[in-house]
């Protein structure tokens, strides 16, 4: 999986392949920048780098939502160059890349991004405020507003204003800002991170107290011990 800093880091490279093989399917690669889900931006140039690769609109849709796409859409929206099966192809695509790097694109200077749809009479923060809009009108898409849980999602449409306007730099300097003020002052984001760790201890719990097979001791060590509660009260209805 690349999702997160890890898609961040793929998109800094000239070129991107899956390598595909006996133990590694489909549902096992992901590309995703999921940070809005816990109350962040993609912060290490995720907002300036991927609209810049494959357009606004699908930039838009990838990092407000935070979900991730498989390897078949990853290569359709040219979010990764090729998907391979053997070491051989890895190695030729690699010798290629070395063959042709200084001459080769570098996603971080071309500006402005790509539009969808052969829209080339738009800019693209025209594309971007229009792909808010019918986002916005989405009944099961529709985007928070700041007081309304979606502190995340505002910065991230900011940031990729900062995309569609300024040079990469000066893009990348935005989105620090952003980020790290989301990080210092958001209350909705702290509230995302609290329930993002406690379900993974919850699931650490429920590991250690399932797990009755010993050669898992390592497993059973690292999980929580589990708890007796002996009140449960309900809040609102």
């Amino acid at each position: 999986m690349a999702l997160g800093g890890g898609c961040e880091l793929a998109l800094a490279c000239h070129y991107r392949i899956i390598v595909m093989g006996d133990y590694i399917t489909n549902k096992k690669i992901q590309m995703g920048l999921p940070e809005t889900q816990i109350g962040l931006i993609p912060g290490a140039g995720g907002t300036q780098r991927l609209p810049r690769l494959v357009g606004m609109e699908q930039a838009l849709q990838m990092i407000v939502t935070g979900q991730s796409v498989g390897p078949q859409q990853a290569l359709h929206m040219g979010l990764v160059d090729a998907i391979v099966t053997t070491m051989e192809e890895v190695q030729r695509w690699a010798e290629w890349a070395e063959l042709f790097l200084p001459r080769t694109r570098q996603t971080c200077l071309q500006s402005p991004p790509k539009t969808q749809h052969g829209r080339k009479t738009e800019t693209e923060l025209q594309v971007l405020e229009a792909a808010v809009q019918t986002m916005s009108r989405n009944m099961n898409m529709r985007l928070p507003t700041a007081p309304r849980g979606g502190d995340a999602v505002q910065a991230a449409i900011q940031a990729l204003k900062a995309a569609a306007t300024m040079n990469f730099d000066k893009g990348m300097t935005e989105e620090g800002r952003l980020f790290t003020h989301l990080l210092a002052h958001s209350a909705q984001g702290r509230a995302r991170r609290h329930v993002f760790f406690a379900e993974r201890a919850v699931h650490k719990t429920r590991r250690g107290t399932n797990n009755t097979n010993h050669t898992n001791n390592k497993k059973k060590k690292d999980a929580l011990p589990p708890k007796q509660e002996m009140v449960v009260g309900v809040v609102g209805a």
